[in-house]
Protein backbone atom coordinates (compact mmCIF):
# COMPACT_ATOMS: atom_id res chain seq x y z
CA UNK A 1 0.00 0.00 0.00
CA UNK A 2 1.47 3.38 -0.94
CA UNK A 3 2.25 5.77 1.87
CA UNK A 4 0.00 8.81 2.11
CA UNK A 5 1.79 12.18 2.27
CA UNK A 6 2.36 13.36 5.84
CA UNK A 7 0.16 16.41 5.30
CA UNK A 8 -2.72 14.08 4.40
CA UNK A 9 -2.08 11.87 7.40
CA UNK A 10 -2.18 14.79 9.82
CA UNK A 11 -5.17 16.39 8.09
CA UNK A 12 -7.27 13.22 8.20
CA UNK A 13 -6.29 12.42 11.77
CA UNK A 14 -7.16 15.98 12.74
CA UNK A 15 -10.50 15.92 10.94
CA UNK A 16 -11.66 12.46 11.91
CA UNK A 17 -9.89 11.81 15.19
CA UNK A 18 -10.49 15.26 16.63
CA UNK A 19 -6.77 15.65 17.22
CA UNK A 20 -5.33 19.17 17.28
CA UNK A 21 -2.39 18.51 15.00
CA UNK A 22 -1.36 22.15 14.74
CA UNK A 23 -0.93 22.46 18.49
CA UNK A 24 0.86 19.12 18.70
CA UNK A 25 3.28 19.92 15.91
CA UNK A 26 4.33 23.43 16.89
CA UNK A 27 7.72 21.91 17.66
CA UNK A 28 7.61 19.64 14.63
CA UNK A 29 6.99 15.90 14.47
CA UNK A 30 9.35 15.48 17.46
CA UNK A 31 6.45 16.46 19.75
CA UNK A 32 4.10 13.71 18.53
CA UNK A 33 4.12 10.08 19.62
CA UNK A 34 2.11 7.58 17.58
CA UNK A 35 0.64 4.70 19.56
CA UNK A 36 -0.32 1.68 17.47
CA UNK A 37 -2.86 -0.44 19.31
CA UNK A 38 -5.90 -2.70 19.16
CA UNK A 39 -8.79 -2.68 21.64
CA UNK A 40 -8.44 -6.45 22.03
CA UNK A 41 -4.74 -6.30 22.98
CA UNK A 42 -4.35 -6.55 26.79
CA UNK A 43 -0.70 -5.50 26.55
CA UNK A 44 -1.77 -2.29 24.81
CA UNK A 45 -4.15 -1.61 27.66
CA UNK A 46 -1.41 -2.04 30.24
CA UNK A 47 0.99 0.18 28.29
CA UNK A 48 -1.39 3.15 28.06
CA UNK A 49 -1.35 4.19 31.75
CA UNK A 50 2.44 4.20 31.73
CA UNK A 51 2.52 6.25 28.54
CA UNK A 52 -0.13 8.66 29.83
CA UNK A 53 1.80 9.21 33.06
CA UNK A 54 4.98 10.05 31.15
CA UNK A 55 3.16 12.44 28.83
CA UNK A 56 1.32 14.14 31.70
CA UNK A 57 4.64 14.78 33.44
CA UNK A 58 5.70 16.76 30.37
CA UNK A 59 2.90 19.24 30.84
CA UNK A 60 1.29 18.91 27.44
CA UNK A 61 4.43 19.52 25.37
CA UNK A 62 4.10 16.06 23.81
CA UNK A 63 0.91 14.68 22.31
CA UNK A 64 -0.08 11.15 21.42
CA UNK A 65 -1.95 10.02 18.31
CA UNK A 66 -3.55 6.63 18.75
CA UNK A 67 -3.54 4.60 15.56
CA UNK A 68 -5.77 1.49 15.63
CA UNK A 69 -4.18 -1.42 13.79
CA UNK A 70 -6.32 -3.66 11.59
CA UNK A 71 -4.88 -7.07 10.74
CA UNK A 72 -8.03 -9.20 10.78
CA UNK A 73 -11.76 -8.86 10.23
CA UNK A 74 -12.16 -8.42 13.99
CA UNK A 75 -9.59 -5.66 14.37
CA UNK A 76 -10.93 -3.97 11.21
CA UNK A 77 -14.34 -3.65 12.85
CA UNK A 78 -12.68 -2.21 15.94
CA UNK A 79 -10.64 0.22 13.86
CA UNK A 80 -13.82 1.63 12.31
CA UNK A 81 -15.39 1.83 15.76
CA UNK A 82 -12.45 3.86 17.04
CA UNK A 83 -12.61 6.44 14.26
CA UNK A 84 -16.41 6.63 14.35
CA UNK A 85 -16.27 7.41 18.06
CA UNK A 86 -13.51 9.93 17.48
CA UNK A 87 -15.65 11.67 14.91
CA UNK A 88 -18.43 11.90 17.50
CA UNK A 89 -16.06 13.11 20.22
CA UNK A 90 -16.95 10.10 22.37
CA UNK A 91 -13.96 7.77 22.12
CA UNK A 92 -12.05 8.99 25.15
CA UNK A 93 -14.89 8.44 27.60
CA UNK A 94 -15.66 4.90 26.40
CA UNK A 95 -12.12 3.77 25.50
CA UNK A 96 -11.48 1.83 28.70
CA UNK A 97 -14.98 0.30 28.77
CA UNK A 98 -14.55 -1.01 25.22
CA UNK A 99 -11.13 -2.45 25.91
CA UNK A 100 -12.21 -4.14 29.14
CA UNK A 101 -15.33 -5.61 27.54
CA UNK A 102 -13.37 -7.09 24.64
CA UNK A 103 -10.32 -8.35 26.55
CA UNK A 104 -12.49 -9.91 29.26
CA UNK A 105 -14.34 -11.92 26.61
CA UNK A 106 -17.71 -10.47 27.57
CA UNK A 107 -18.29 -9.27 24.01
CA UNK A 108 -16.24 -9.04 20.84
CA UNK A 109 -18.20 -6.11 19.36
CA UNK A 110 -17.74 -7.54 15.88
CA UNK A 111 -20.64 -5.85 14.15
CA UNK A 112 -21.86 -2.30 13.77
CA UNK A 113 -25.14 -3.34 15.40
CA UNK A 114 -23.46 -4.92 18.42
CA UNK A 115 -21.25 -1.89 18.82
CA UNK A 116 -24.20 0.53 18.59
CA UNK A 117 -26.11 -1.42 21.24
CA UNK A 118 -23.10 -1.54 23.58
CA UNK A 119 -22.34 2.15 23.10
CA UNK A 120 -25.96 3.24 23.44
CA UNK A 121 -25.90 1.96 27.02
CA UNK A 122 -22.92 4.29 27.57
CA UNK A 123 -24.51 7.43 26.21
CA UNK A 124 -23.60 7.28 22.52
CA UNK A 125 -26.53 7.98 20.20
CA UNK A 126 -26.95 4.83 18.06
CA UNK A 127 -28.18 6.64 14.94
CA UNK A 128 -25.31 9.11 15.04
CA UNK A 129 -22.89 6.26 15.63
CA UNK A 130 -24.14 4.26 12.65
CA UNK A 131 -23.88 7.33 10.40
CA UNK A 132 -20.31 7.96 11.52
CA UNK A 133 -19.35 4.28 11.21
CA UNK A 134 -20.51 4.19 7.58
CA UNK A 135 -19.09 7.60 6.65
CA UNK A 136 -16.48 8.23 3.97
CA UNK A 137 -14.36 10.13 6.49
CA UNK A 138 -14.05 7.06 8.69
CA UNK A 139 -13.18 4.89 5.69
CA UNK A 140 -10.49 7.40 4.71
CA UNK A 141 -9.10 7.51 8.25
CA UNK A 142 -8.83 3.70 8.24
CA UNK A 143 -6.86 3.87 4.98
CA UNK A 144 -4.50 6.43 6.46
CA UNK A 145 -4.03 4.37 9.61
CA UNK A 146 -3.24 1.29 7.50
CA UNK A 147 -0.74 3.32 5.51
CA UNK A 148 0.98 4.55 8.65
CA UNK A 149 1.28 1.04 10.05
CA UNK A 150 2.67 -0.21 6.74
CA UNK A 151 5.09 2.69 6.33
CA UNK A 152 6.54 2.13 9.80
CA UNK A 153 6.65 -1.65 9.36
CA UNK A 154 4.46 -2.30 12.39
CA UNK A 155 4.37 -6.07 12.86
CA UNK A 156 3.50 -6.32 16.55
CA UNK A 157 1.57 -4.30 19.08
CA UNK A 158 1.77 -2.38 21.24
CA UNK A 159 4.16 -0.19 19.30
CA UNK A 160 5.17 3.44 19.68
CA UNK A 161 6.71 5.62 16.99
CA UNK A 162 8.73 8.69 17.84
CA UNK A 163 10.86 10.60 15.31
CA UNK A 164 10.26 7.83 12.77
CA UNK A 165 11.72 5.25 15.19
CA UNK A 166 9.62 2.23 16.12
CA UNK A 167 9.71 1.23 19.78
CA UNK A 168 8.09 -2.12 20.46
CA UNK A 169 8.74 -5.04 22.83
CA UNK A 170 11.28 -6.64 20.50
CA UNK A 171 13.17 -3.34 20.25
CA UNK A 172 13.61 -2.80 23.97
CA UNK A 173 14.38 -6.46 24.70
CA UNK A 174 17.11 -6.37 22.04
CA UNK A 175 18.52 -3.10 23.38
CA UNK A 176 18.60 -4.45 26.92
CA UNK A 177 20.36 -7.65 25.87
CA UNK A 178 22.97 -5.61 24.02
CA UNK A 179 23.75 -4.01 27.39
CA UNK A 180 23.89 -7.40 29.12
CA UNK A 181 20.48 -7.11 30.76
CA UNK A 182 17.42 -9.31 30.46
CA UNK A 183 14.01 -7.74 30.82
CA UNK A 184 11.83 -10.01 32.92
CA UNK A 185 8.09 -9.78 32.66
CA UNK A 186 5.61 -7.67 30.80
CA UNK A 187 5.69 -4.75 33.21
CA UNK A 188 9.43 -4.29 32.78
CA UNK A 189 9.20 -4.50 28.98
CA UNK A 190 6.37 -1.96 28.79
CA UNK A 191 8.19 0.35 31.18
CA UNK A 192 11.29 0.14 29.02
CA UNK A 193 9.25 1.14 25.96
CA UNK A 194 8.02 4.29 27.69
CA UNK A 195 11.50 5.08 29.03
CA UNK A 196 12.92 4.74 25.52
CA UNK A 197 10.40 7.24 24.14
CA UNK A 198 10.93 9.59 27.06
CA UNK A 199 14.67 9.61 26.45
CA UNK A 200 14.13 10.52 22.80
CA UNK A 201 11.99 13.46 23.91
CA UNK A 202 14.55 14.85 26.33
CA UNK A 203 15.14 17.94 24.16
CA UNK A 204 11.44 18.82 23.83
CA UNK A 205 10.58 21.71 26.15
Amino acid sequence: MPRFPRILVTTVLSLVAGFDVQAATQQGSNAVVEEFFWYGCPHCGRLEPKLDTMLAARGGTVRVVRVPVARTMISRAHQRMYFALKQLGAEQRVHVAIREAITSGNTLLLTESAQATFLSARGVDPAAYRAAYESADVSHACEVADSEASAHGITAIPALVIRAQVVDPATVVSQARAKGKDLTGEDEVLGAMVSNVSAQLSDVQ
